[in-house]
């Protein structure tokens, strides 16, 4: 039997309708964009985005990708409504920006990408019961990036270059040549590449866990074999090399963890430090708050859901930890990724 109150249509009761309104229609916005999301995860695993932007029939669309041609019609509609297509009388064609996304074999091919968020839905839908301790993270959606995996992720790595070179000016000036220089969890080798571009006599140790060298073996064949750059399998929670290093860097690795491990990877990178030293912390960017910029509170939800406690940790708390050890922060550079820069004092102490 139905038990709701009934709702009469007199005057108090409409104006309460339309006083209610407006917070509920704004709420069906956030619950319903979860549907654009499913288009284009189906979209993608049909076969309906290609690599080119050239006019197709619906029909052909519909034969192609094995469905019938209303159905054709209906994702036609929605990635055009998306603003990814455009669709003309019974056709529809990808945006040149986008079709270029789907060559396969480019490097920067996004399929997998898209894709993958399947496993992310199956996960975030059992949200309620891990927050609860009932149902344990998925492993295929924890470990999805490990074990050389990201190199599937194409869409990921093109933009972590990106941003990567945005950082890069601001990274350099704390290093030059003939420094030794450690990247903690650094395992794709990004960064160490680039320094060894820039200087010919620097040697970076990257630290990451068993078969996270993948990328970095790829990408720097040459400066492993002139031992420009070693790779060394140990936890970044305790390490503690033969040296002390010029430079330490923690790059994008500090949301992947809780509170206490944080911390402690931040231990290590002190401790490796010389007295003089600089560590540089590069991050996505969350405020104090932990509500902004932009959508980085879902990030550090999708941290937290991949591992154990883990979250987006804010500049400050970051900073605040840092000075905590005895560190000075000298460099606060914001963009799309923040990069904080510190420096052990000589001496131990600030």
């Amino acid at each position: 039997m139905i038990s709701e109150p009934t709702i009469y249509p007199t005057p108090d009761n409409l104006a309460k309708d339309r006083q209610l309104a407006e917070g509920w229609e704004g709420m069906i916005g956030a619950l319903s964009a979860f549907r654009g999301s499913l288009v284009l995860i189906s979209a993608c695993e049909l076969g309906f985005f290609t690599n080119s932007d050239a006019w197709e029939p619906i029909k052909a669309i519909a034969k192609r990708c094995e469905i019938s041609e209303v159905a054709a019609r209906q994702l036609a509609n929605v990635v055009a409504k998306l603003e990814f297509g455009e669709r003309s009388k019974d056709q529809f064609r990808l945006r040149p920006e986008i079709a270029v996304l789907f060559e396969a074999g480019s490097g920067r091919d996004v399929s997998h990408n898209v894709k993958a968020f399947r496993t992310e839905v199956d996960a975030w839908l059992r949200m309620s019961d891990i927050m609860r301790g009932r149902a344990d993270r998925p492993e295929e959606y924890s470990c999805e990036l490990y074990f050389g995996e990201i190199l599937k992720f194409e869409g990921i790595t093109m933009l972590n270059r990106v941003d990567a070179e945005e950082l890069i000016p601001a990274a350099k000036q704390f290093v030059k040549s003939g420094f030794d220089v450690l990247d903690l969890g650094g395992g794709d080798g990004y960064y160490a590449h680039r320094l060894c571009q820039i200087y010919d006599d620097i040697t970076v140790d990257i630290v990451d866990i068993e078969n996270g060298f993948v990328p970095s073996e790829r990408l720097n064949q040459d400066f492993l074999k002139q031992k420009k750059i070693r790779h060394i399998e140990h936890d970044a929670r305790g390490y503690k090399g033969n040296t002390e290093y010029d430079v330490v860097f923690l790059n994008e690795l500090m949301e992947l963890f809780n509170e206490d491990d944080k911390l402690a990877i931040l231990q290590t990178a002190v401790d490796n430090m010389k007295p003089g030293g600089h560590l540089i912390i590069t991050k996505f960017p969350m405020d104090s708050s932990g509500t902004s910029p932009g959508n980085f509170p879902l990030f550090s939800m999708r941290m937290f859901m991949k591992f154990e406690d883990a979250y987006l940790e804010s500049e400050g708390a970051l900073i605040e930890w840092a000075q905590t050890m005895g560190l000075k922060l000298v460099k606060h550079f914001s963009g799309a990724r923040v990069l904080l820069a510190f420096t052990k004092p000589k001496g131990g102490s600030s």
